[in-house]
């Protein structure tokens, strides 16, 4: 079987998704006062890449080994559960997007600072760890143990950093260009400060990770560095983690919020081009 872009689709946004919602529930916990705007936006934004995520899936599933497509096939899958690796995943996430629609609810039915609001979104943070570490990273290490390009716990580090800069990125949105007059009740000079920084710490570790990763693989490297793959590799080095890094860094640029959306745009476009290519890459190993 041979994986197309669907798959790396799914991973990338089912981590930002999962982060999205495991960053909600942290900066309401921890920043209550300052940041619960910014913190329900992640949350209720969460669900709704999920659904992304799930979209995916379903392309994904679109022509399987057997005669069933699409949904008909995960149905299929989910009467092994939990034997089934597709129907445990599945799970998992339509849980995290549950709790995420849930709390969705809850704010929209007032629930502020009550047991029930704080009952739920922790409740939804068992699956969400559990969805971003996996689709994160953790993934290419479980799934193929004699892969070279997979099997390595530098790659997942390297992905899972990348996964966690996308999502504090995307939640960084409220504060990015026109989104501001869209969602001016999500957005917070504070946030944006906090979330530029986890961003670029975020960043900083997937280019220092980076070379680790390389050096780790050594002779199967190769398969990732040239052809197709080379080219969505060295990409997204440069547009997803170097290019949003001098544009963080920028004391000039960094209160422009078309700089801040452009920052946005390239490193979900470069946490997606790492994935697609690593994919492609180790898909040459099996």
């Amino acid at each position: 079987m041979v994986w197309k872009w669907y798959l790396p689709a799914f991973m990338t946004s089912a981590g930002i998704g999962a982060f999205l919602y495991l960053l909600g529930v942290f900066f309401d916990w921890k920043y209550r006062e300052k940041l619960e705007p910014a913190a329900k936006f992640a949350v209720i934004l969460s669900w709704m890449v999920l659904a992304l995520a799930g979209f995916f899936v379903l392309l994904d599933l679109g022509k399987p080994a057997g005669s069933e497509t699409g949904i008909l096939h995960i149905l299929n899958v989910f009467r092994r559960w939990p034997a089934s690796p597709l129907s445990l995943e599945t799970s998992v996430l339509l849980a995290t997007l549950a709790f995420g629609l849930l709390a969705t609810l809850g704010y929209l039915a007032g629930w502020l600072r009550t047991w029930p609001r704080y009952l739920v979104e922790a409740a939804g943070a068992v699956p969400a760890l559990i969805l971003g570490l996996g689709y994160g990273g953790l993934l290419y290490l479980v799934a193929y143990t004699l892969n070279p390009v997979w099997h390595t716990p530098v790659l997942s580090l390297l992905t899972l950093s990348l996964t966690v800069a996308a999502a504090a990125a995307v939640m960084n949105l409220p504060n990015a260009s026109f989104f501001g007059d869209l969602l001016p009740r999500c957005g917070s000079r504070e946030a944006s400060r906090i979330l530029a920084e986890l961003t670029r710490w975020a960043l900083l570790a997937a280019l220092v990770l980076t070379p680790v990763y390389l050096l780790v693989t050594l002779e199967s490297a190769r398969f990732l560095l040239g052809g197709g793959s080379g080219v969505k590799f060295w990409t997204a080095l440069v547009l997803g983690v170097i290019a949003p890094l001098v544009l963080g860094f920028s004391r000039n640029n960094r209160e422009q919020g078309g700089v801040l959306l452009l920052q946005i745009v390239l490193v979900v476009l470069g946490a997606y081009l790492l994935n697609l290519a690593v994919v492609q890459a180790g898909q040459l190993l099996i």
